[in-house]
């Protein structure tokens, strides 16, 4: 073999070697690098699990008694925190606050507190004791775990104007506990408990001029109740089983303005009998009905009528709209979902 030869091959035999070396020393880069990853997930997650378990250890029962964990010390803070920078307002809203019984004692620094929304918070009948010495007018409870037991506390509340009870358990036997609330204009009882049967305990309520029935169990047979609220504009019976044979019994209602039929058994012919048994009616709701376009121009007839909404109804054409605005061409129609 000659020297240029040898010489070859031992560069070449030095060049493998070198990068053997190299790939070692890449391997063992990326193994530590590997490892140096795992340790930094593993803290994090060692770091997580630590946090999770500080949670775990403070319980309350939820709304309905579920009971969620959280950091009830906190939240109570936070609330006290709240409700002292806020002394002076006339007007607040927890709604979907951490707000539990606990955190209601503080509010009784409310003084001059008018207006208050609890909607969609954790309080229960308990906690309403604290809300008697305030001036409340109006009283929002929507979506709380409230129900009659908590109403003897709302009945003390006699300059209490507007009240929001809806989705709640209160049912029938809770509304005759309402009877000190005088000046009850404005019930809100969608999706209660309450079926005909309670009806005739708001007759004591005469300034009621707004009722929210939607989703609960009334029938034709409690509307004869309802004409002894002799100052109602505004009834809202969605999702009810009323029907043309109960809306008759509200001719006696000679200031309903407002009406809402939606989600119930509702009609072409029952609409050209709504022309006449309720010619006052301004607003009236017939979404997800039976109604078609005969139907609708019947409603043309409403003298008053100003605003209509018919989302949900496609039984009703475009046609049958020009139609209708033509014979009712200042009458506001809501249709956002055809």
């Amino acid at each position: 073999m000659s020297k240029r030869e040898t010489d070859s091959q031992t560069r070449h035999e030095d060049g493998g070697k070198s990068g053997r070396r190299l790939s070692g020393a890449l391997l063992i880069v990326t193994s530590l690098v590997v490892l140096l990853i795992i340790a930094v997930i593993w803290q994090m997650l060692d770091r997580a699990e630590k946090q999770v378990g500080k949670i775990k250890s403070i319980k309350v029962a939820g709304a309905q008694g579920s009971g969620n964990e959280l950091k009830v010390a906190e939240s109570n803070r936070l609330a006290e925190e709240l409700i002292e920078r806020n002394q002076n307002e006339r007007k607040l809203s927890f709604e979907f606050y951490d707000m539990t019984d606990q955190a209601m004692e503080y509010m009784p620094r409310l003084k001059k507190l008018e207006e208050l929304s609890l909607a969609h918070t954790r309080i229960t009948n308990s906690g309403l004791k604290y809300l008697t010495a305030l001036p409340l007018t109006g009283l929002i409870l929507t979506n709380t775990d409230i129900d009659n037991e908590g109403l003897k506390h709302i009945a003390k509340l006699t300059r209490l104007g507007y009240l929001n009870l809806s989705d709640t358990d209160v049912n029938d036997e809770g509304l005759r506990q309402l009877e000190p609330l005088k000046d009850l204009s404005d019930l809100n009882l969608a999706a209660t408990k309450i079926t005909d049967r309670g009806l005739p305990f708001l007759k004591v309520h005469q300034p009621i001029w707004k009722l929210v029935l939607l989703n609960t169990n009334v029938t034709d047979s409690g509307m004869a109740a309802i004409t002894e609220l002799k100052n109602l504009e505004c009834l809202d019976v969605d999702s009810t089983a009323v029907t043309i044979v109960g809306l008759r019994k509200l001719t006696a209602c000679d200031k309903l303005r407002t009406l809402n039929l939606q989600n119930c058994l509702f009609n072409d012919r029952d609409a050209a009998e709504l022309a006449k048994l309720l010619p006052a009616l301004s607003n009236l709701n017939i979404s997800h009905t039976q109604l078609t376009g005969k139907g609708l121009l019947s409603l043309a007839k409403l003298p008053k009528l100003s605003r209509l909404t018919i989302n949900r109804l496609p039984t009703i054409s475009n046609a049958d709209l020009a139609l209708f605005k033509a014979a009712k061409p200042d009458c506001l129609v809501i249709r956002d979902l055809p």
